[in-house]
């Protein structure tokens, strides 16, 4: 379903030859993964019966069968995290400054290294 609704979303923006990309938001417990097993908890899910990272890959696997460009950042947050930085609120789950950077940091990278994302840069 999620991919093909951003299909359809990729087909009216390049309508309008309007390129766009898709950017998948990793969960805190994605990221914070010590929290996985409480959250399992929570909801009476088996820990041997779900993948943490499942999402992300089947959903890469979608999107580049419909040609679109999905980029995920969810190795960066986990590098950054696991070195000490926080990235996310303390009172919600929300980014926090750190995390908004690490995601803008992680765009920009990919938009400048990969010559298929170049394009989409608007420089100054």
């Amino acid at each position: 379903v999620t991919s093909g609704i951003c299909y359809q979303i990729a087909q009216a923006f390049a309508s309008r030859s309007v390129p766009v990309l898709f950017v998948l938001i990793p969960m805190i417990y994605q990221v914070h993964q010590e929290m996985w097993p409480r959250h399992l908890e929570l909801y009476q899910v088996s820990p041997e019966t779900v993948d943490l990272t499942q999402p992300n890959e089947i959903l890469s696997d979608r999107f580049a069968d419909l040609g679109l460009v999905l980029l995920d950042p969810l190795t960066e947050f986990r590098t950054r995290f696991n070195s000490g930085a926080r990235l996310h609120g303390s009172v919600d789950t929300h980014f926090n400054s750190e995390g908004n950077r690490l995601v803008a940091e992680f765009l920009l990278a990919r938009m400048r290294d990969e010559p298929s994302l170049s394009g989409l840069l608007l420089e100054r």
